[in-house]
């Protein structure tokens, strides 16, 4: 479920600093997008290839129209665990399911396992590094449990004994892209 994301702003940077070299028969083809001959200028080609399309129906914002949903939250920090940070991502295509989840900054949680909560239903413990960052992934393929999400689920994460740690709603992850550099700043 990692993809890299990437505006149409700096998806234009790239097409102009392109638009920029030239090159010539005593200088090397450039390789990538843009194609060069031996004595004219480099003609930029910039393709954007999005790594999931979202083709949301009008009953199901985020689910596409071939059955794929991609959902995205920030993870916010609770009361107790002021400095806490995250994301969850959930994935779905069909019946099979992907659930990502990471918080970081929880170093006073260190050795010990944290609970992840979608829409009430518990997926599954993480272990909190040294570092205070607790991070894992679960997928239906494997046989894990992962439940079932939709537009405007709430994602928990909460100590063994049930303090809060930190918490978000999903969104359409296409919500996200339109944002970039919000989506980056949580990765």
């Amino acid at each position: 479920m990692k993809r890299t994301v990437m505006g149409a702003a700096a998806l234009t940077g790239i097409g102009l600093a392109l638009g920029a070299c030239t090159s010539t028969a005593k200088q090397p083809a450039i390789q990538g997008t843009a194609s060069a001959t031996r004595s004219a200028a480099v003609t930029p080609s910039v393709t954007a290839t999005p790594s999931a399309t979202m083709t949301p129906t009008p009953s199901s914002p985020g689910q596409a129209a071939t059955g794929h949903l991609e959902l995205f939250t920030r993870l916010h920090a609770a009361a107790a665990y002021p400095q806490a940070a995250g994301s969850s991502e959930y994935d779905q295509e069909g019946t099979q399911r992907e659930l990502d989840v990471t918080v970081t900054n929880i170093g006073g949680l260190a050795g010990h396992q944290i609970t992840v909560f979608v829409n009430g239903t518990r997926a599954g413990a993480m272990l909190v590094s040294s570092t205070g960052r607790a991070h894992r992934e679960w997928d239906t393929e494997h046989g894990q449990n992962v439940p079932s999400a939709a537009t405007g689920t709430r994602v928990q994460v909460r100590t063994g004994n049930g303090t809060l740690v930190a918490s978000g709603t999903y969104t359409p992850e296409h919500a996200w892209r339109s944002h970039p550099s919000e989506l980056a700043a949580w990765m």
